[in-house]
C-alpha cells in the first residue's frame, strides 16, 4: 500500500485513456487504462468504487500518475489499493470485538457478577 500512496502522490502526472470498465455498477469495477510516456505506450490495470464510476466509459480521459523511472508503475487518481478492503474489514472486526466485550461486562456488572 505504500508504493500506492508514494505513486499517487509523487509520481508524474499525465493523461490517459480508459480503455474498459467491468464490473456490477453499484459495486466495485475493474478498469483498463493506457498513456504514453516518451512515445511508448503502457496499459494499467485499477479497482474502482461505485461512486467513482459515474461518468466512466470507454474513451473518457483518465488522470495516470507514475514512477518516472519506470512508468510501468502507476495508479489512476480513482485508484483504490487491491488490499484496502482488508484494513476496512479488520477495523470493522476490531470495533465489533470492543462493542462485545464492552457489553458483556455491562452485563454482567448489571446482573451482579463481580469480575
Amino acid at each position: 500500500m505504500h508504493d500506492f500512496h508514494h505513486i499517487q502522490q509523487a509520481g508524474v502526472k499525465t493523461k490517459g485513456v480508459l480503455i474498459s470498465i467491468e464490473g456490477e455498477p453499484r459495486g466495485i469495477g475493474n478498469g483498463i487504462y493506457s498513456f504514453f510516456v516518451g512515445g511508448h505506450r503502457y496499459i494499467g490495470h485499477t479497482r474502482v468504487g461505485a461512486h467513482d464510476r459515474i461518468g466512466m466509459y470507454p474513451g473518457a480521459a483518465i488522470e495516470v500518475s507514475y514512477l518516472a523511472e519506470n512508468p510501468a508503475q502507476n495508479v489512476t487518481s480513482i485508484s483504490w489499493p487491491d488490499n484496502a478492503y482488508m484494513f476496512v474489514l479488520a477495523s470493522a472486526l476490531t470495533m465489533f470485538f470492543l462493542l462485545f466485550f464492552r457489553w458483556q461486562i455491562w452485563k454482567d456488572r448489571r446482573n451482579g457478577v463481580n469480575l
